[in-house]
């Protein structure tokens, strides 16, 4: 039988970019899809949103919030650039820090093409069924074969985008092997209204406002988006990152604005507050917030000005459930990190056995970390594998 030196389990971004790093040693890249990366072709609505400037352990979320930071350190985002430069892979950068290439598939394509082809097996369209370890070998079980080697990197991903190629395998065989998961949930994603939101909110979709969003002690503020179906945007998705099911968010519509200094302002306005309040916001917004509130603001008692306060800074919001996996960009929780080494990523539980990208229990906030964390999680994995090779 045939025993490889290596064999990558999936065929995403930070399998891949092993495969690059690995450079002639004898590998297999086993791939239960018909190509390559199919999530990464999709990232950044095509445009890969590959890396941040701002980059640091602060913009992860893990139950072990200190692994990231050794693996961040020894790949910083001007290695990758460093990559694309020589390469002349074109790239942008965008006000808000987040890089971009020209097209998910250059990304794809260098990293293909930096691959060392006499060295590396392809196994396209093989499910795993197993993983299993016999004295210094470990086997793999497929749908269609069994294949044998001495190291294994596990780049299997998270089960977001099933179309894409998302799935729980990745946690099956950790478990199996006595890894312990901490509790996955859909993460960057959208909330869905109750059947009470869903009227209040109905006349609001397609509407875009840059909002604060708070969540017990966390705080964003970016655009969020209204939808038949619930809220999205930006500020949603950071915010479901620290996982939403079940509590309460609080919307404030106006974090730019001084309330009472504008209410103070407005104090003789006999206009409807609805009226007034949309001279500084959408007005269908403004009328939806007070279509239950007819008084003018000279005859507002201090309850009606504590109301109101409240409808446009603090509108308290209970989130019965969030998008599934299908229409998440990741997956919180994962193999948990206490049980793999954060400067090699080896498994503490099964020796040569490495866990990296998305799989792990550490999740990025929205703008290229998530990504930015496979080559990363890749990078020290393979310098770790080289040296013992």
């Amino acid at each position: 039988m045939k025993i490889f030196d290596i064999a990558i389990l999936g065929a995403g971004a930070s399998g891949l970019f092993s495969a690059d790093l690995l450079g002639k040693a004898q590998k297999i890249i086993i791939e239960s899809g018909v190509k390559p990366a199919r999530k990464l072709l999709a990232s950044g609505g095509g445009l890969c949103n590959f890396s941040n400037q701002n980059m640091g352990s602060e913009y992860y979320f893990s139950q072990n919030p200190h692994f990231v930071k050794s693996a961040l350190a020894a790949f910083k985002t001007q290695d990758f650039l460093d990559i694309l430069d020589k390469n002349n892979i074109s790239y942008t950068m965008r006000p808000s820090g987040q890089y971009f290439a020209k097209s998910s598939k250059d990304i794809l394509n260098l990293l293909l093409s930096q691959i060392d082809k006499k060295s590396t097996t392809f196994a396209f369209e093989n499910k795993i069924i197993s993983l299993a370890k016999t004295a210094d070998i470990f086997e793999i079980k497929t749908d269609k074969n069994i294949f044998y080697a001495k190291k294994v990197i596990c780049a299997l991903g998270a089960p977001t985008y099933k179309k894409l190629g998302g799935t729980n395998t990745a946690f099956k065989l950790a478990k199996n092997l006595g890894h312990n998961i901490v509790s996955p949930y859909p993460a960057l994603c959208g909330i869905l209204w109750d059947k009470t939101q869903k009227e209040f909110f109905k006349d609001l979709a397609g509407l875009t406002i840059k909002a604060k969003l708070t969540c017990q002690n966390k705080t964003f503020t970016e655009d969020i988006l209204f939808t038949h179906e619930g809220i999205s945007g930006p500020a949603v998705f950071q915010l479901s990152l620290y996982g939403l099911q079940n509590k309460e968010i609080l919307i404030n519509f106006l974090p730019s604005v001084d309330f009472k200094d504008f209410l103070l302002k407005n104090k003789n306005n006999i206009k409807l507050p609805a009226n007034i309040f949309a001279e500084i916001m959408p007005k269908h917004l403004a009328q939806t917030l007070l279509k239950d509130f007819n008084k003018t603001l000279p005859d507002a008692s201090k309850q009606d000005l504590k109301y109101l306060e409240e409808r446009f800074c603090a509108l308290k919001i209970q989130v019965q459930n969030t998008y599934d996996y299908d229409k998440s960009e990741v997956c919180a929780g994962g193999i948990d990190t206490k049980e793999i080494s954060s400067k090699t990523f080896e498994s503490l539980k099964c020796k040569d056995l490495y866990f990296i990208g998305e799989c792990l229990d550490i999740t990025g906030q929205l703008g290229g970390y998530n990504l930015h964390f496979a080559w990363a999680s890749a990078k020290a994995c393979i310098n770790a594998i080289l040296k013992d090779l």
